[in-house]
């Protein structure tokens, strides 16, 4: 599932900046203690998906950064309502 296929969407949006420096490395996204499943995308494109919940959860998200600035958003679902 995409991260933009949340039938609720709360988006928590950041930014980075991508040092010459992270050449030929890998760059992972922790993701800890989100209360839903949620999806993540890196410059608008869907990276990942989870449903552990209150876990941690890394992403790799190498392929989808560039040089400069990237944008980082964490999309996190509605839980659904309780019958």
């Amino acid at each position: 599932m995409a991260a933009r296929q949340c039938a609720g969407r709360s988006p928590l949006y950041g930014r980075f900046k991508v040092r010459y420096a992270w050449d030929n490395r890998a760059v992972l996204l922790r993701v800890e203690d989100v209360p839903s499943s949620f999806g993540i995308e890196v410059n608008g494109e869907a990276a990942g998906y989870s449903q552990a919940g209150m876990g941690r959860t890394e992403f790799d998200i190498t392929d989808f950064i560039r040089q400069d600035y990237n944008t980082v958003s964490v999309i996190v679902c509605e839980a659904p309502a309780a019958r």
